[in-house]
């Protein structure tokens, strides 16, 4: 079987995606940052004319959202360029391509979750870069491209919200989360296994959107991870967007609809108490052997 090509590797969704091939017994490649060059279309295009991927998974990507807007060259070349030529190199090579986008690219104004037929209009440039790296990809190569838009990404693997606040817990501090920023936290073993399907049960090609199900507020998200330490919930406090030290515009409203994965079928997807349940031992385990 030809191997699955997976880009940002060594990431929180790239190692999930890593671990679910080891798994499954699934052949993959999955070249550091060093040896592959995303931004290097000459590279880019040789490696894949020369591996000939099943599909190329793509999770990397400028994930440093709140310091988005000041590095917002280094932003452009990851989220609209890089991703321009991994589009090109998977037409020229006739390979499946499937791309990571994100819940950024709305604006949070709509009351319930967001459904791949509403318009994008996102309030920062984070989001508009990922925007424009969709359309970037489906001007090149619509017909054999796949993008799944996903939100509030956590799990065992590297930096995220759900490790952050659980060292925090760990050592019995408190902490101050906004409550009135809503969304559906999303397990990367979960999306993984998501991706996976994608390219085991081949649906038609577009967008998805990808989340657990139900949705939650930070604050909530937090509090359920100072239960599963059992460790006083009172220690999370409620705070404001208006009071939070932040850096730019996040949409109040980011939580996603996933009816349309679910009729095409690909995955059942969990509902996000449940899913955090199951992996927080994992990340349990990650966490304690960062701080130890």
């Amino acid at each position: 079987m030809k191997p699955l090509l997976i880009l940002g590797g060594s990431g929180m969704l790239g190692s999930s995606l890593v671990d679910e091939c080891q798994l499954e017994a699934i052949n993959f490649d999955a070249p550091s940052s060093k040896k592959l060059d995303i931004r290097k279309y000459d590279d880019l295009e040789n490696y894949v004319l020369f591996k000939k991927p099943l599909a190329i998974i793509n999770c990397a990507a400028w994930t440093d959202v709140e310091n988005s807007d000041f590095e917002k060259s280094k932003v452009y070349d990851l989220n609209v360029a890089a991703v321009k030529k991994i589009s090109l190199a998977a037409h020229k090579a006739s390979t499946t391509l499937i791309h990571i986008s994100s819940d950024y690219v709305f604006d949070g104004t709509k009351k319930g979750p967001y459904s791949e037929e509403d318009m994008p209009n996102p309030v920062n440039l984070y989001g508009h870069s990922k925007l424009m790296g969709e359309k970037q990809i489906f001007e090149i190569n619509p017909d054999n491209s796949f993008v799944i838009r996903t939100s509030w990404l956590y799990g065992a693997h590297g930096k995220n919200f759900a490790k952050k606040i659980l060292i925090k817990a760990l050592l019995q501090q408190s902490v101050e989360v906004v409550d009135d920023q809503v969304g559906s936290p999303t397990n990367s073993t979960d999306l993984a296994k998501g991706i996976l399907a994608i390219i085991e049960r081949r649906p038609q090609a577009g967008i998805y959107h990808f989340s657990n199900s139900g949705r939650t507020s930070w604050y909530q998200f937090a509090r359920k991870i100072y239960e599963l330490s059992k460790v006083n919930v009172d220690l999370v406090r409620t705070l404001k967007s208006k009071d939070y030290p932040s850096l730019i515009n996040r949409p109040a409203n980011s939580a996603l609809a996933t009816t349309k994965w679910s009729l095409m079928g690909i995955t059942k997807i969990p509902y996000w108490e449940d899913s955090l349940y199951e992996s927080f031992p994992r990340i349990f385990d990650s966490v304690q052997k960062e701080i130890t």
